[in-house]
């Protein structure tokens, strides 16, 4: 019986602070949930609830608010335990708990609980990124922006920041984006994906993925048109250029000349990446530019040919652009060449009697 009434007294006497209302039970009742979590046998996700409905009444909406996010980011997150072992996500949310318990404690005049900052990847999906991937997952815990940096490395050992690319959707999951309008660009000098700790005691590589881009090559096709005029190749450099960004024709009753604008890899905002061909032929006929949109490419073409190129016309993933020119001359074409990323032929001088006399295409493969 005294012990009993000891034990009593013992938890009123945790139960109440200057006021005289509850606070330390709350700080037991985070002790008991963080050791709950670390049983096997328990269920996390119904330990975070009950801890979350037994305090709800007793705390602010600093406590209440971070404690129904972590509820919910982390019971959305289950799929992770599945990926890593179960005692990978438990060790995150634990830390998750304890910071919520240190605030908790900072309220009420009580020390804090040292917590070590140790992020930790345990699932990265796809382990190797191809050109056609479109994002990139990782899971894991302690995955705070603030704290990671994502780093691309180059095959020349360069280094590029890309956080801008990343979003965290909780502290246990994060996505890379790769192509289109708001993803990292592809390209063929991409070596891995390094991703550090800048917040551990000292900077530490916690993860890295490679990338998987199979070498491409170049092939030219057959030329088509006469023999006047000098050769020339409009040939890009594999490692730097992605694809052909615009096109400029000059056209009358055939087609007097020829130039294109190539984008390079890297930033879309950075205008500096395109660049243009000089003009292959005369500067006589009509001067039209046609630009490609960000996710277009040049797949296939139609000419007309004689002793010189009297029509062109291109198609694209997207569209047919063209007929420019007249119509002389023996018709050629291949509507499936593939990324049309370059031209060679023979040109006539930028004069107003000068034409395009031959033209093939420059395939990447």
């Amino acid at each position: 019986m005294k012990r009993n009434l000891f034990l009593l007294l013992l938890l009123l006497s945790f139960s109440c602070n200057e006021n005289g209302s509850e606070t330390d039970l709350v700080d037991l009742a985070f002790g008991d949930a963080i050791e709950k979590i670390d049983d096997i046998s328990t269920s996390w996700q119904e330990t975070l609830k009950e801890l979350e409905a037994e305090i709800a009444d007793q705390v602010d909406e600093t406590i209440r608010g971070p404690l129904t996010d972590l509820v919910q980011t982390s019971i959305a997150s289950a799929g992770i335990e599945f990926r890593c072992n179960y005692s990978f996500l438990r060790t995150g949310i634990k830390k998750d708990l304890t910071r919520l318990r240190n605030k908790w404690r900072a309220k009420i005049g009580l020390p804090q609980f040292t917590i070590e900052k140790t992020p930790e990847i345990c699932h990265i999906i796809p382990n190797a990124i191809k050109p056609e991937d479109q994002e990139l997952i990782g899971v894991g815990f302690d995955l705070v922006k603030e704290d990671l940096d994502f780093i691309l490395i180059s095959n020349d050992g360069s280094r590029r920041n890309i956080d801008n690319y990343v979003t965290l959707q909780s502290n246990y999951q994060f996505t890379i984006l790769f192509g289109g309008p708001n993803g990292l660009p592809f390209a063929p000098a991409h070596q891995k994906i390094i991703i550090e700790c800048v917040a551990c005691a000292t900077v530490k590589v916690i993860s890295e993925i490679p990338f998987n881009i199979p070498p491409a090559i170049q092939e030219f096709g057959t030329l088509y048109g006469g023999q006047e005029g000098v050769a020339f190749t409009d040939e890009p450099d594999i490692e730097k250029v992605k694809k052909i960004s615009a096109l400029r024709i000059r056209h009358s009753n055939f087609i007097n000349a020829l130039a294109v604008a190539w984008e390079e890899y890297g930033d879309p905002a950075d205008t500096s990446r395109y660049k243009w061909s000089v003009y292959r032929g005369g500067s006589g006929g009509v001067d039209t530019i046609i630009s490609l949109d960000w996710d277009e490419y040049l797949t296939g073409y139609a000419l007309r040919a004689g002793a010189r190129i009297d029509q062109i016309k291109f198609k694209t993933n997207k569209r047919e652009i063209g007929p420019f020119g007249g119509g002389g001359g023996q018709s050629y074409f291949d509507w499936n060449a593939g990324n049309i990323v370059g031209f060679y032929g023979r040109a006539g001088a930028y004069q107003a009697d000068q034409f395009l006399y031959a033209l093939g295409i420059i395939v990447r493969k």
